[in-house]
C-alpha cells in the first residue's frame, strides 16, 4: 500500500514539474512576444551595431518613453534641490566609516526598473526650471560562472546559468538633474537596467540572483568639502562577500566593502551631462578610472567583469541561489593609490592643496606626476 502512495505521489509531483516547467515556457514567450513589440516601437525601423554612436543611441525611444509614466520609467517622485540631496563629508578611505556609510544608506539602494522599459531614458532640458535630465549608463557589469564552481554543480544547471550569463547585460544608471541657472547635478536615486546584450533597447525579467546583487549597490550621497557641495561627485558603494581560495569555512566569504564614484566634467551641461567614473579595489586602497566606452550598452567590452559561485540550490537541487562574488575585473584605464589621494590632499601650503574633485577632474595628470609618487615613498620610509 505504501508503495502504490508512493509512486502515486512521485507521479503527481513530475506532473506537477513538467506543468510549472510548460507554463514557465509558455510565459517567456509571451513575454518576448510584447517585448519584441515594444522593442519595434522603440527603434522604429532604426538599427544598432557597433559604429551606433552614444547620441544615436540616447534618441532612440525618446518618443516611446515620453509616453510611460514617470513612475515606470524609474524617475519617481518632484525633482530634489541640491540642499535636500544626502551628503558625504568625507571620502570613506577607512572601513569603519565605510561601513557606517553603508548602513546609514541602506534606504538608497539601487533599485531594478520593470521589464519592457527603454534601458537608457530620452533627456530632458528646460531652461529656467528645476528639472530631471534623465537615467544615463554608467557602468556595465557582466557576470561569469567561476570555474572552480563548475564543478559543484549539475551539468544542466551549469549550462543554463553559463547561458544565461553571458546572454545578459546590467547597467548601473544614476539620475541627473539640472537647476534653475542650468547647473547639472547628481541625485541620490539610482536604477538598474537588465537586458539581453543582443538587444540593448528594452529591459528584460532578471532572475533573483541578479536583484540581490543590485541590491547591494547604494548611493552613500553627494560629495561636499568643508561644507560646500556643487553636485558633481555622487559616490556609491557596493558590498559583496568576495571568496578567498586560502580560507575555508565562514571565513572563506570575507564582506568587502568598494566604492564607485561618478564625478560630472567641468564642462558638463544641461545637453551634455558627461562624467567619469571611478572603481575603489583592495578595500578602497586603489582607485581606477574607468574606460568611458563611447556606447557602452553595445561595448562587448564591460565595465565590470565579475566571477560568481553560488552556495545554494533551490527547487530540488537545480536552481542557483546565494550569489558569492570570487573576483572582480575592471576595464581601467588608468589607477592610482589611494595613499597617493590622501597624501595630495594634506601635504604642502593648505592654498596649494588639491581637493578630492580637483584631483578627480585631472586625475591623468596627477598619476603622472612622478615628484608625487617620490615624495610618497619618502614619507612611507620615515
Amino acid at each position: 500500500m505504501s508503495n502504490t502512495l508512493l509512486k502515486v505521489a512521485s507521479g503527481i509531483l513530475l506532473i506537477a514539474v513538467a506543468a510549472m516547467i510548460a507554463f514557465g515556457v509558455y510565459r517567456e514567450k509571451q513575454i518576448r512576444t510584447d517585448l519584441q513589440q515594444r522593442e519595434a516601437a522603440l527603434t522604429d525601423s532604426q538599427t544598432i551595431d557597433e559604429n551606433t554612436t552614444a547620441d544615436e543611441l540616447s534618441k532612440l525611444g525618446d518618443g516611446a518613453a515620453a509616453n510611460i509614466p514617470a513612475l515606470a520609467a524609474g524617475i519617481i517622485g518632484d525633482v530634489p534641490t541640491l540642499e535636500t540631496i544626502p551628503k558625504v563629508d568625507a571620502f570613506p578611505w577607512r572601513d569603519a566609516l565605510a561601513n557606517r556609510l553603508y548602513s546609514n544608506a541602506r534606504s538608497r539602494r539601487c533599485g531594478m526598473l520593470i521589464p519592457g522599459l527603454p534601458v537608457r531614458s530620452g533627456l530632458q532640458h528646460r531652461e529656467g526650471r528645476l528639472t530631471t535630465i534623465g537615467r544615463i549608463p554608467a557602468i556595465s557589469i557582466s557576470l561569469e560562472l567561476d570555474e572552480s564552481a563548475k564543478d559543484k554543480m549539475p551539468r544542466i544547471t551549469q549550462v543554463q546559468t553559463e547561458n544565461y550569463l553571458a546572454k545578459h547585460r546590467l547597467v548601473i544608471e544614476p539620475i541627473l538633474y539640472h537647476d534653475r541657472r542650468g547647473t547639472v547635478y547628481f541625485g541620490t536615486d539610482c536604477r538598474a537596467a537588465f537586458f539581453e546584450k543582443d538587444r540593448p533597447l528594452v529591459t528584460v525579467k532578471s532572475e533573483a540572483m541578479i536583484d540581490q546583487s543590485v541590491g547591494n549597490f547604494l548611493a552613500l550621497g553627494l560629495f561636499q568639502d568643508q561644507g560646500e557641495c556643487d553636485g558633481r561627485t555622487l559616490i556609491m558603494s557596493f558590498r559583496y562577500a568576495q571568496s578567498d581560495p586560502t580560507l575555508t569555512g565562514l571565513d572563506a566569504a570575507k564582506k568587502t566593502t568598494e566604492c564607485l564614484i561618478l564625478h560630472l566634467r567641468p564642462d558638463a551641461t544641461p545637453d551634455n551631462p558627461s562624467f567619469d567614473v571611478f572603481a575603489t579595489t583592495e578595500g578602497r586602497q586603489q582607485i581606477h578610472q574607468l574606460v568611458r566606452s563611447s556606447n557602452l550598452l553595445t561595448d562587448p567590452t564591460t565595465s565590470i567583469r565579475a566571477g560568481v559561485r553560488f552556495d545554494r540550490f533551490v527547487m530540488m537541487g537545480l536552481y542557483p541561489a546565494s550569489p558569492v562574488v570570487t573576483d572582480v575585473r575592471l576595464n581601467t584605464d588608468r589607477t592610482m593609490p589611494s595613499a597617493k589621494a590622501q597624501l595630495l590632499m594634506r601635504q604642502g601650503p593648505a592654498d596649494d592643496r588639491p581637493g578630492l574633485q580637483d584631483i578627480l577632474d585631472d586625475f591623468a595628470g596627477y598619476v603622472a606626476d612622478d615628484s608625487i609618487d617620490a615624495r610618497l615613498l619618502e614619507t612611507f620610509s620615515n
